[in-house]
């Protein structure tokens, strides 16, 4: 993307642009762009493929899935949570080592949620189905068969694919991997229908430089700190 300073705009925009001859079509959009041939896309493509970490082959899912804890079903009060908590602003959750991987296990109660995590892409490692079964085989084709409302094959074209989003429907697993491979600090992890965001389903998580130093490695925790007087 080419980005440069523009021309100073001294009438309304319909007037602008209609004189520069947008509105007419006289003007592509595209007009001076350069042009994109298939071995400049293809170039392009595999810089993407690279900065994102998509391996040469899909790894295979952990050996032992995450599991759920003893006893999953919420027996609460009704809210919006994250691992059974409502969000506070001043706790972290989650405190990861930068260039570590984690397998986390998705799954949704009481109504489906959007999973989305900011900063961080994950790969969908698999789906685990109602059968506990997954709903793909060994090359990732989809063995669940389309329905009239599109949930059950909506994870069809998912395996093994990075994201930043997922819907989490109810009755299913949603197997992911996540590495920690570039950022440290604070970021959040959240439902992105914005209701259930607003009323509690989001949750702090840390990235730092060692789990094994003080502070994670962050900040100078042996630097003293003299109070400033009057």
């Amino acid at each position: 993307m080419d980005v440069e300073g523009g021309k100073d705009m001294t009438t309304d925009p319909q007037t602008y642009i209609a004189r520069e001859g947008l509105l007419k079509g006289q003007l592509e959009p595209w007009q001076g762009m350069p042009d994109l041939n298939h071995e400049t896309v293809t170039s392009e493509l595999q810089k993407v493929d690279f900065f994102i970490g998509n391996p040469p082959s899909p790894p295979t899912p952990p050996a032992t899935p995450p599991s759920l804890p003893a006893t999953p079903e919420w027996t609460g009060a009704f809210g919006f949570f994250v691992n059974y908590k409502s969000y506070d602003p001043d706790r972290i959750d989650f405190t990861r080592q930068v260039g570590t991987v984690d397998n986390w296990q998705l799954t949704s109660q009481g109504e489906p949620h959007i999973f989305h995590i900011h900063v961080n892409p994950f790969e969908v490692m698999d789906v685990i189905g109602p059968d506990h079964k997954s709903i793909f085989d060994a090359t990732g084709a989809c063995l669940v068969p389309a329905d009239s409302l599109g949930l059950q094959n909506q994870y069809c074209g998912m395996w093994h694919q990075f994201k930043d989003t997922v819907f989490v429907q109810n009755g299913y697993q949603v197997l992911i991997r996540t590495k920690y491979d570039r950022y440290i600090g604070e970021f959040v992890i959240h439902c992105h229908i914005l209701d259930h965001e607003d009323g509690g389903m989001m949750t702090n998580i840390q990235i730092v430089p060692d789990l094994g130093a003080p502070g994670g490695g962050l900040g100078m925790p042996g630097m003293h700190h003299n109070a400033a007087t009057q």
